[in-house]
């Protein structure tokens, strides 16, 4: 709500951040549709690949990112 209220252009920040954002969700959900429900690779014997041991670690150390604090002198 700061960039509404602030004075030079600030119905324009609000919107580019607003755009932003939807851009973002947009853009993760086709990413994680993909990912998870769309077409998958056969090996040579027929079955569907497994799921990517990278995919796998990037989620773990996501999560466990998400976990860490934050510094204090980063903010609060």
């Amino acid at each position: 709500m700061e960039a509404f209220s602030a004075d030079p252009g600030g119905l324009w920040l609000w919107a580019g951040g607003l755009a932003g954002a939807l851009l973002t969700s947009i853009y993760t959900f086709r990413m994680i549709f993909l990912v998870f429900f769309g077409p998958r690779e056969r090996r040579s014997t027929g079955g569907p690949a497994p799921p990517s041991r990278p995919l796998a670690v990037l989620a773990f150390l996501s999560l466990a990112g998400g976990l860490v604090e934050t510094p204090r002198y980063l903010g609060t």
